[in-house]
């Protein structure tokens, strides 16, 4: 019979999914706290009045890099339960190797890893000809192995190489915008960016959709915990650093 999803999942694949829309989700609670939950060190006599001596409302101001945190984790978290529930997971069994792709992998990845390397290029102040650039080459890459994904050998692998090719470009402006930085931090945001992102292309061609070498539950726990690495962990960090005014 035909495979339905996600009832043909393997319980611990299911498992993995569900840890990862928590952990995104616990990833974007942390964002609004950050930005919500903490004082901004006004004391009671520094709250401005108005004519009538009542107190005034204290002007909320949110950094667009606390903004963008929030959007990565929120847009992981709802790819994640996507997943978990069968949404648009399809089963290939076209080519020497019988896949599953998962699509909302994808329109995470699309949406979030554009707004991650532009979370690192407002901190790092980057110039807007490299934003743009890293935006559009990120862009290129996904959708790239996301083509190779619905393809079969050894076209899939062309396109895989391609978004390998557009991947080098963004790692490229990532340790420039660095580099120019000149701060500890940045550099360790950038590390954190670059080696996890690395294991992106690795899974893939390593995974269901290119060689099928790794068996899914491991697919899906290796991506659970990057996924943690490069959107939980970089977000969190981003916005503490960004607090305190000398780090970032």
């Amino acid at each position: 019979g035909s495979v339905r999803f996600p009832e043909a999942f393997p319980n611990s694949v299911r498992h993995w999914l569900l840890i990862g829309c928590l952990s995104m989700m616990i990833g974007a609670a942390c964002a609004i706290y950050l930005a919500f939950g903490q004082s901004d060190g006004a004391q009671d006599d520094d709250i401005p009045l108005n004519n009538k001596g009542d107190e005034k409302p204290k002007p909320l101001t949110l950094q667009m890099r606390t903004v963008l945190g929030f959007i990565v984790c929120a847009v992981a978290m709802v790819a994640y339960f996507g997943m978990w529930s069968g949404v648009w997971v399809e089963f290939k069994t076209s080519g020497s190797t019988p896949r599953v792709i998962f699509f909302p992998k994808y329109l995470d990845w699309i949406i979030t890893t554009p707004l991650l390397v532009t979370m690192l290029g407002l901190v790092g102040k980057a110039d807007t000809a490299t934003l743009v650039a890293m935006v559009g080459n990120d862009v290129l890459m996904v959708l790239c192995w996301l083509v190779g994904a619905t393809l079969t050998a050894p076209y899939k692998y062309v396109w895989w190489v391609l978004g390998v090719m557009f991947f080098i470009v963004v790692l490229l402006l990532v340790a420039r915008v660095v580099e120019r930085g000149r701060n500890s931090n940045l550099r360790t945001l950038g590390l954190i960016l670059g080696f996890s992102w690395g294991v992106y292309p690795l899974l893939w061609v390593l995974g269901s959709e290119g060689t099928g070498a790794l068996g899914l539950s491991q697919e899906v726990a290796l991506t659970v915990l990057t996924d943690m690495v490069s959107k939980v962990l970089f977000t969190i960090l981003i916005i503490i650093w960004g607090q305190e005014k000398d780090d970032l």
